[in-house]
């Protein structure tokens, strides 16, 4: 079940903490309500009643199947102009109007859902004396040019993640909300991590689009990086990728390490790891690795104080796993994805003789409850 209301009033509270955040070069922009209104005529937000009977239909639509196919949602709310001229922002949308407005329901969006790729089109929301109907269809020339609109998207049943003006706003898992104004960056500590093991910005480049690729398709899945990518692992690969050069010389524009990195976490949609050099080159994946139950690993808090603890005490075989394959291997770095949402990270630095491991929530909320 769900509370719509209560959701609701959290999540475009959430987008006023956002709006007051923002800076501006016009200087009678300084009210949090002032930037709210600037940022709304690019992005229009729903009143919280209104986004209440949406969130209604899409929880509940999340939780049907067409022909056993997965209802998967993106519902957005684009600028009227989208609407009226077919197209979107720098022409990066393509807008498919439907002769009449449709009601929203939870029919309408388990039929609608089966026509499009919710990963680069979506469902245009509009209001019509405050009741919501759906417009037509958007369809994102590039994946990588996501608009501002405010944009509520459901890739697994009961799931709801609700992001505007190209910022995560929220999500609803489990019965409980996690919201961005008591989020950490996860971004930030990830960017931190890796170049604390490696010192390459590419690798930060490509973990940094895998990991929103495994997100998206809500999956779960494992990445491993060493700098050993030699046949001795030690770990079982299922499918190995032949040897390839540095990752700067295959792909030396960053849309190519955005296209490699989607691909890297569509990989991990397998069971089993997948493996990477320490320049994020594919080594192979569905690996697997014998657990060394004996591992020790110092676990940081959401509080930032930390602990050693028995293997086992840090989650189950995904964890485990990427803990002993950092164990083996120095130095080395391993993101776990949790079919929830949370995201753990590892690593064993040279200078350290145990591994470290924190974990976030679906937000990049440290979750201190969670390890």
């Amino acid at each position: 079940m769900i509370n719509a209301p209560e959701v609701a009033e959290s999540v475009i509270g959430e987008a006023r903490v956002l709006a007051g955040q923002a800076h501006f070069d016009d200087p009678t922009l300084c009210t949090p309500d002032q930037k709210l209104q600037k940022m709304s005529e690019t992005a229009p937000l729903p009143s919280p009643s209104e986004l209440a009977s949406v969130i209604e239909h899409v929880f509940w639509a999340s939780l049907l199947t067409e022909e056993r196919r997965p209802t998967r949602i993106r519902l957005s709310l684009p600028t009227p102009k989208v609407e009226v001229h077919g197209s979107g922002p720098g022409a990066s949308i393509v807008f498919i109007r439907l002769a009449s407005d449709e009601s929203l329901s939870a029919a309408n969006l388990r039929r609608l859902c089966q026509v499009y790729d919710p990963e680069s089109s979506f469902v245009s929301l509009s209001f019509v004396d405050h009741v919501p109907v759906l417009r037509g269809i958007g369809a994102l020339i590039s994946r990588d040019t996501v608009p501002e609109f405010f944009t509520i998207r459901s890739f697994r049943p009961g799931v709801l993640d609700f992001s505007w003006s190209n910022a995560r706003l929220a999500r609803f898992a489990q019965g409980q909300l996690a919201v961005l104004s008591q989020a950490t960056g996860l971004a930030a500590l990830m960017e931190e991590w890796v170049q604390s093991v490696f010192d390459n910005t590419r690798v930060q480049l490509v973990l940094s689009v895998a990991t929103k690729s495994i997100a998206e398709h809500g999956h779960g899945g494992s990445l491993w990086l060493a700098n050993d990518a030699s046949e001795s692992l030690g770990c079982a690969i299922g499918y190995r990728s032949v040897p390839a050069p540095p990752l700067a010389q295959r792909f030396p524009e960053v849309e190519m390490c955005h296209a490699y990195g989607r691909a890297i976490g569509r990989l991990s949609g397998i069971d089993g790891a997948v493996v990477l050099s320490g320049d994020s080159n594919l080594i192979g994946f569905g690996a697997f690795i014998d657990l060394d139950q004996a591992l020790r690993v110092e676990r940081i808090r959401g509080d930032g104080s930390t602990e050693v603890v028995p293997v086992e005490e840090v989650g189950g075989g995904r964890h485990r796993s990427a803990v002993t394959f950092c164990a083996r291997h120095v130095p080395s770095m391993a993101i776990v994805h949790s079919e929830d949402g949370a995201v753990s990270l590892v690593r064993h630095r040279p200078e350290r003789d145990v591994c470290e491991i924190i974990r976030f929530g679906p937000l990049g909320l440290q979750s201190a409850a969670a390890l």
